[in-house]
């Protein structure tokens, strides 16, 4: 009896192993798969990562590649996940073919250790590290074209902050060229008028003594008259 149950139980250990082993040669890069590892596709958003797997499956199964995970990866039926697995929409996120192998290793936690295991996702098994190595220079990347912009472009040199001091010394200089420009107009005017007077008091003057001259020559204009009358 216990030979049987340890024949059972070697039968189911070899059957699971021979269902993974199933599952993960989907995952094998042949040269029809390799042209598909930069292609973006859909990414289900779920709470959990394991359902992310399953839904992503799911709402990609139009693919071969995707028809054949989900055939030997997951048992769910169709009608089950079409519950629960999200509808695609022009928000959803989208991943390329090669990061979705990568997060499957990473959620399955395959181990490398397994020669057989790491022939299939060795690739991913530094694949954060050179996300972040990417990450790292594209931000690099995207530092340096901005100060090679502010470098090179000197009329787009930012202009130093207006302090308070600044400002206040700005607004005195303006107040000096209104007063200024005050003070002219005062003065100009006060001249117009001192010249218009000028001119009144000269035109007067002119119009006295012509009366003057005329009051003197009137009493000689007399006397000649007289002599002559007598003579």
């Amino acid at each position: 009896m216990g030979s049987c149950a340890a024949f059972l139980f070697f039968v189911f250990l070899r059957f699971i192993i021979l269902s993974e082993q199933d599952c993960n040669d989907q995952f094998v890069i042949d040269d029809e798969i390799a042209k598909s590892m930069t292609e973006l596709i859909s990414l289900a958003n779920c709470s959990s990562l394991e359902e992310t797997l399953k839904c992503t499956v799911w709402i990609n199964k139009d693919r071969d590649f995707f028809k054949n995970v989900k055939s030997e990866c997951f048992d769910e039926e169709d009608s089950d996940l079409k519950k629960k697995c999200p509808n695609i929409t022009a928000e959803s996120d989208k991943i390329y073919m090669l990061h979705f192998r990568c997060l499957f290793a990473k959620v399955r936690n395959v181990k490398y250790s397994d020669e057989a295991i790491k022939s299939v996702f060795e690739d991913c098994q530094h694949f954060i590290s050179g996300i972040d190595t990417i990450r790292r220079l594209w931000n690099t990347s995207d530092n340096t074209s901005h100060a090679d912009q502010i470098t090179n472009s000197p009329s787009q040199t930012p202009d130093p902050p207006i302090t308070w001091p600044t400002a206040f010394v700005l607004v005195l200089l303006l107040l000096s060229v209104v007063v200024n420009i005050m003070q002219w107009l005062n003065s100009f005017q006060q001249k117009r008028r001192l010249n218009v007077k000028q001119k009144a008091m000269n035109t007067e003057c002119i119009s006295l003594n012509e009366d003057a001259t005329a009051a003197e020559k009137s009493p000689e204009e007399s006397v000649t008259y007289s002599n002559e009358t007598v003579y």
